[in-house]
């Protein structure tokens, strides 16, 4: 101990300790000052502390009277200690905040002004799932106060910005409970209550009990940390107003949450009274109200709302409940009266139970999507973690047909509460009407890729010359060629023709007949018959008009091809019709063969072939 006093050693680390004490209160004062991180205090402590080694070491090595040089050991240990004190406090400190808890925005509020609004940031927020609360007296006339409890806790907790407070009957909870065979009226069990908040990814959840003993209420209040299911926090009040209870229960719920000092101090907290109303009675036909309307009793909600209006006409949470329950029994001219008093004694609301009713007010009473659009926007940019503000705004934007716009207020519902019913369902149903939009431009593209050119540019095939003609017409053709032609399959060109119309083979064939030379003439008519009476479907052949033996040029002059009649197996030249194609010669048959003339049905028979005119002397070559 001489030693270390010789070395001044107690000396050093009390002032290092003074020092760090005074440094964590400017700290401390600065966070409460600033606004700033909770964590932020606790990360400084640590800090002095990993560096008291490094502080105690340099004190025994120099501590001492006179000059004393500085080795490397020196160096390595401080090195050390700064390696291990960096490791803890990123092992500790990962992932938390350490700067400002909110963050200043310019939004423009429900009215249109801009203002400035300071938001929490998502690290300082927090949630809670709150069930109704216990009944453990033998009175039954207070089973009321259940849902009293639940509706009270929701509304004085709401005024805080930083706590979002989800109540049992959400969608989700209320099914998961009815699958497990608890009703509304039923006791919980903790298990299943974790089971309801760790889905909704919230991590506290709050439960009651409450007795009576003569005109006093004795509450006990229990907040359990989801994780673990364990008891996080637990408190007692006493007391003949409930109301009065709810006031104390929700600042030591925020207390219990983490929620800052500074923010419960500053926050706006006004008394459950004030935010509901002063008298019991009505209080409790509103709670009678809201449990009628959680388990879907509209006639009853209804009735139970307008008992309480008629009890406190300035309670805009009672004339809230009865428009709105007037609104779901299909009586909106009786809704209307209601939602106009609501309007005037709004002040009494939390901001976001103003909001949310004013946004659904004017999108469903007053028919003004536009005004609708920004009061849900303002909303959600000042309380980012409720999930009615999203849904609120995607429902907007649905009702106008913009379902693209409505994409990213579905995405962060559902990352806020990914068990939402109706954000899954209308997200769902876009994604699968993307999917089938993608399949049909997939058709599309592989019919264009096909094809060669884009479908849409493609025209009817009437109208491409791609089918027949139609009976009496000119196969659809613009240009109007000859009727029963079709053209080429290779040839896809669509719209009029540019330029002269190429020939086919038929035109080509009768083009050669139409010389007069011979019997030439004749034969053309009585082919222009055969023409008439061939069917107008059939396989092609070298690009020819379909149906049809490929035309041959020989040295000029254009020869007939044999006509095939289809309908009854044979070619007008009685050859038969074989693998070898149409208008081939049999196996061990001539190739020019003299048969017998072929009857048409309704038609003259056909020489099939006529004695040819003897050609003059000529060139070879040369045309008659």
């Amino acid at each position: 101990m001489r030693r270390l006093l010789e070395r001044r050693v107690p000396q050093i680390v009390g002032l290092y300790v003074a020092g760090g004490w005074g440094f964590v209160q400017f700290v401390d004062w600065a966070v409460e000052q600033y606004q700033l991180s909770p964590d932020l205090v606790n990360f400084v402590v640590t800090l002095l502390l990993v560096l008291l080694p490094s502080v105690i070491w340099l004190a025994w090595r120099h501590g001492a009277p006179g000059r004393d040089g500085w080795g490397a050991r020196d160096g390595g240990i401080i090195f050390v200690n700064l390696v291990v004190a960096a490791g803890v406090l990123v092992l500790t400190f990962a992932g938390r905040e350490l700067g400002a808890a909110t963050t200043v925005k310019l939004v423009e509020d429900d009215q249109g002004n801009v203002v400035e609004r300071a938001v929490p940031k998502a690290a300082f927020r927090k949630a809670v799932l709150g069930f109704r609360f216990e009944n453990a007296s033998s009175d039954p006339d207070l089973d009321w106060l259940r849902q009293g409890f639940d509706l009270a806790i929701s509304f004085d907790i709401g005024q805080d910005p930083f706590v979002r407070y989800t109540l049992e009957n959400h969608p989700f909870v209320r099914d998961l409970l009815g699958e497990a065979g608890f009703g509304p009226e039923a006791n919980v069990p903790i298990a299943l209550r974790r089971r309801a908040a760790e889905t909704l990814d919230i991590e506290h959840f709050l439960e009651g009990v409450f007795r009576a003993d003569g005109d006093t209420l004795e509450v006990t209040t229990r907040l359990y940390e989801t994780r673990n299911a364990r008891p996080a926090a637990e408190h007692t009040y006493r007391g003949t107003d409930p109301l009065e209870i709810v006031d104390r229960v929700s600042v030591d719920l925020r207390t219990d949450l983490g929620i800052p000092e500074w923010q419960i101090a500053e926050s706006v907290d006004l008394p459950a009274a004030e935010l509901l109303t002063e008298d019991r009675e009505a209080f409790r036909a509103l709670a009678e109200a809201d449990g009628a309307m959680a388990s879907g009793d509209v006639t009853g909600a209804r009735a139970s709302a307008e008992q309480a209006v008629a009890l406190d006409s300035t309670s805009a949470m009672a004339h809230v409940l009865a428009g709105w329950m007037s609104f779901a029994s299909g009586d909106l001219a009786a809704g209307r009266p209601h939602m106009d008093a609501m309007a005037r004694f709004d002040w009494r609301l939390p901001e976001r139970t103003r909001l949310a009713i004013r946004a659904q007010d004017q999108l469903f009473f007053r028919q003004d999507p536009e005004a609708a659009l920004r009061t849900a926007g303002y909303w959600a940019e000042v309380y980012p973690e409720d999930p009615e503000a999203w849904k609120t705004l995607a429902m907007v934007r649905l009702q106008g047909l913009n379902q693209e716009e409505a994409i990213p207020h579905l995405q962060a519902l559902l990352e806020i509460d990914p068990t939402d019913p109706d954000g899954t369902r209308w997200l769902g149903g876009h994604r699968a009407a993307r999917q089938r939009a993608r399949r049909a431009t997939a058709a599309r593209r592989a019919d264009s890729e096909r094809h060669g050119e884009p479908p849409r540019h493609r025209r009817h095939p009437h109208l491409s010359g791609e089918s027949g003609g139609r009976p009496g017409g000119a196969g659809g053709r613009p240009d109007g060629g000859a009727a029963g032609l079709r053209r080429p399959r290779g040839d896809r060109t669509s719209g009029p023709a540019r330029g002269p119309r190429r020939r086919g083979g038929a035109d080509r064939r009768r083009g050669a007949c139409d010389r007069p030379n011979g019997r030439r003439p004749v034969r053309a008519g009585r082919l222009r018959g055969v023409d008439r009476l061939r069917p107008r479907t059939g396989g092609s052949s070298g690009g020819g008009v379909q149906g049809e033996a490929p035309v041959v040029e020989r040295r000029g002059r254009a020869r007939r091809p044999p006509v095939a009649d289809r309908e009854f197996g044979a070619d007008v030249r009685g050859r038969r019709l074989g693998a070898r194609g149409v208008g081939a010669p049999a196996a061990g048959q001539h190739r020019r063969p003299r048969g017998p003339a072929v009857e048409l049905p309704g038609r003259l028979g056909l020489d099939p072939d006529p004695p040819r005119p003897r050609r003059r002397a000529g060139r070879p070559g040369s045309r008659p």
